[in-house]
């Protein structure tokens, strides 16, 4: 009886992590049919820089303030998984009500439906994923991560066939048919983003949280606003289709995967402070090359290296926030950290960075996003031994 319930659980657990990577999969697919051509859509019908930055900026208020009220809500009642579902449903209705309408006001308030369901659900699916391989005594965070990367870059495989056969509208629905799909797989997360029992106790913030505030703010000021304009930058400057967006875009997340798979080995050997501040300074020269190549033969050089930099940044963002929060904030801190410290850098930077964009040069646009950059990256190196992950400061 002992060995068939130990193969029980076996089977179990790997029916569990089954649904996971479909999970991750499918909701990437999801994004990866949307959220890279949102802005290239805007510029499609008319938009300038300064207005896809002030349509950005809106969204990122809105998030602002409802991101961190609803993830309290969630740590107060234990609904993590019901928020992000609610999340999942709000990324799905942006994405079909944006492939309906070509009014730029219009679109400009559905941006605001998707950015709700798209960053803070990332943030939130990575968490309540590492509390159930917690569960499961399973380090594998970053091989699942992995088929994030692997739907979004399979995504955009496709997109240039059905942008040639239906255009934007038929990536906006494939994308929110994607993320309909997956919602079925967030069954094998857990209600809630701690193993805790309910505390409704207020839980404390040591000053290493606030560091991070300020380390946040120019980091992903610097990453927010590359990604703004990076493929617009492409498009316009270099002379890429936006047929081609979609290669490009597949090359990218599929040069994140073998680092999303190697993760898990390389947190064990190096510490998550160390390996997010060379991210950081990794992305800052991505920007600075992005900026300067003079053609596109450079550009699938400068993928391959955006994949390291930014699966390490990425990855140890989540892991460094969940380490240094209290187990009944842990889902606030990772949105404020992750949501809201960028929205507000948004909030206030991308009007300027837009206008930016449209009067000087993509050297010195690029330029500016790698010195953003490497402000947050140099304050990480400078508070290094203020920010000691709080599972190693207990064991001290």
């Amino acid at each position: 009886m002992m060995r068939l319930s130990l193969a029980q659980r076996r089977a179990k657990t790997d029916t569990v992590i089954m649904q996971l990577v479909a999970l991750m999969f499918l909701s990437s697919v999801g994004r990866g049919f949307t959220t890279p051509y949102v802005n290239l859509y805007l510029d499609h019908i008319g938009a300038s820089g300064a207005m896809i930055g002030m349509i950005v900026g809106v969204a990122a208020l809105v998030e602002l303030f409802v991101s961190p009220l609803l993830n309290n809500l969630a740590d107060k009642h234990n609904g993590h998984r019901f928020l992000l579902r609610m999340q999942y449903l709000s990324f799905m209705a942006g994405s079909l009500l944006i492939a309906i309408t070509g009014n730029l006001m219009v679109v400009g308030a559905v941006v605001i439906l998707i950015e709700l369901g798209k960053r803070s659900a990332i943030v939130l699916s990575i968490q309540l994923t590492l509390i159930r391989l917690e569960q499961m005594n399973r380090d594998i965070v970053g091989r699942l991560r992995s088929f994030n990367a692997l739907g979004f870059s399979v995504a955009n495989m496709f997109q240039s066939t059905i942008f040639a056969m239906f255009g934007y509208v038929g990536m906006f629905f494939s994308g929110g048919l994607f993320t309909l799909i997956s919602l079925w797989f967030t069954r094998a997360l857990p209600a809630q983003a701690t193993t805790h029992q309910r505390d409704k106790t207020m839980a404390p913030r040591q000053r290493k949280f606030y560091y991070m505030v300020m380390i946040q703010v120019f980091v992903q000021l610097g990453a927010v606003s590359g990604f703004t304009f990076w493929l617009i930058h492409f498009k316009d400057n270099l002379g890429v289709r936006i047929e081609d967006v979609g290669i490009i875009l597949a090359i990218a997340a599929f040069a994140e995967f073998p680092f999303f798979v190697l993760f898990d080995s390389i947190i064990r050997r190096f510490d998550v402070r160390m390996i997010y501040a060379g991210g950081a300074f990794g992305l800052a020269f991505i920007w600075l090359a992005t900026g300067i190549i003079p053609s596109t033969v450079w550009i699938i050089p400068l993928l391959i290296a955006r994949g390291f930099a930014f699966s390490s940044l990425n990855m140890s963002t989540h892991i460094l926030i969940s380490r240094i929060s209290d187990p009944r904030n842990v889902a606030t801190n990772q949105s404020l950290l992750q949501v809201t410290v960028p929205g507000l850098a948004t909030l206030f930077g991308a009007p300027l960075m837009g206008w930016v964009y449209d009067h000087y040069a993509a050297s010195i646009y690029f330029g500016l996003c790698m010195m953003l950059m490497l402000v947050g990256a140099l304050i990480m190196v400078i508070m290094y031994r203020f920010m000691v992950p709080t599972l190693i400061e207990n064991k001290a």
